[in-house]
């Protein structure tokens, strides 16, 4: 936008009757041929407004700016003479104040860690527009320079087509990625900063694949939020939100917990690295953690099973034993069976004999696997 031209104006003692307003049109920018026909325009409005007797300013002013109007509508596909470079430093001063005040009333969620933030507390790469956190513009700067790599500070924007240093706020754009997978190409640092971050997901819809927030803990830890096209899903199953009552499991999920394991065992951080980045940024970190935390649960649990409980042979309830002899009675049908092997003892006249006949399996068996008092001490 171009910069104001202001009108002075001061009021005779006989305005509006019989005189008019002095007036005088001044600009740090317009040319004078310019200024000289917004201000026979604004004579002209006087005189007539004089000739009725009535109050002129408010017309004046309307002549004015249509005057004006018409002169830039003139300039479509033109160029805008001015008469020197302080008056194209004024014009470039005015705009980009512009921006900057609208800019600074349009909230805007940074790029790097998409969080939702006022427009005023925006940092932007001047040339490409791109507006981020200043800490984490600082953190990806930092990166770079212990890594070696000054020469690579520019915009962390994955498609940004040239680089910068930060200054103050001024514009943003989407985030734009490709929408055939859920797994973004983005550069390195991106990758990194979104799988560190446990509550970042992508989209499920393969016409968006957006960033979306979701939550870490609460009846909600399974909603996650697209950012971009707001379509709400859960982060398990990657189906639209259903519910946190409602069970379901990632189809992938061995696969995904197999391959998170193998990059565990890996020698180096930087190997783990390269392996976990893309598998966060696919799946979102605490999914991945989530499902590795459940299978480490679901191993530790059929361990203790396999080691402490036994199918009753009748109808196959699991039967667990805390003291006492291996002869057990079923709770659930009453079927008497061998703790150790599992057989059935309810054909037995005499269940002890299983324990007291040499050559059976479980001879002298009775009280195998149980703590004595002793043993206890």
């Amino acid at each position: 936008s171009l910069p104001p031209i202001v009108l002075h104006f001061a009021l005779p003692p006989a305005y509006p009757s019989t005189a008019r307003p002095r007036l005088k049109l001044t600009s740090d920018w317009a040319p004078p041929p310019l200024l000289a026909t917004l201000t026979a325009a604004a004579h002209a409005t006087a005189e007539s407004c004089l000739a009725y007797g009535s109050v002129a300013l408010f017309d004046i002013h309307a002549e004015v700016a249509n005057a004006l109007d018409t002169h830039v509508s003139s300039l479509s596909g033109s160029t805008l003479q001015v008469t020197s470079q302080e008056a194209l430093d004024a014009i470039h001063r005015h705009d980009q104040a512009r921006k900057l005040a609208a800019l600074e009333r349009t909230p805007y969620t940074c790029l790097i860690c998409l969080d939702p933030r006022p427009g005023r507390d925006a940092v932007l790469v001047p040339g490409c527009g791109h507006r981020f956190c200043r800490q984490c513009l600082v953190d990806f700067f930092t990166v770079l320079i212990k890594e070696g790599m000054p020469k690579q500070v520019r915009c962390p924007h994955p498609d940004c087509p040239r680089g910068d240093e930060p200054t103050t706020s001024t514009t943003t754009d989407e985030m734009e990625r490709p929408a055939k997978s859920h797994a973004p190409a983005i550069d390195p640092f991106l990758a990194r900063a979104y799988a560190s971050d446990p509550a970042m997901h992508w989209c499920p819809r393969p016409t968006c694949g957006g960033p979306a927030r979701g939550h870490l803990s609460g009846p909600y830890a399974k909603l996650a939020t697209c950012l971009r096209c707001h379509f709400a899903f859960c982060v398990y199953c990657s189906r639209s939100w259903h519910g946190s009552a409602q069970a379901c499991r990632v189809a992938t999920a061995s696969a995904v917990v197999q391959a998170y394991l193998a990059a565990m065992a890996l020698p180096t951080k930087g190997e783990r690295e390269a392996k976990l980045i893309p598998l966060y940024v696919q799946y979102g970190r605490s999914v991945v953690e989530r499902l590795a935390r459940e299978h480490e649960a679901e191993s530790v649990t059929r361990e203790w099973i396999k080691a402490n409980v036994t199918p009753c042979p009748q109808c196959r309830q699991g039967v667990s034993r805390s003291a006492g002899c291996a002869h057990m009675t079923c709770s659930a049908c009453g079927t008497h069976f061998c703790f150790n092997c599992g057989a059935n003892l309810g054909h037995l006249q005499n269940p002890y004999k299983h324990y007291s006949t040499q050559g059976l399996q479980c001879y002298n068996r009775l009280f195998e696997g149980v703590e004595t008092a002793d043993q206890q001490q």
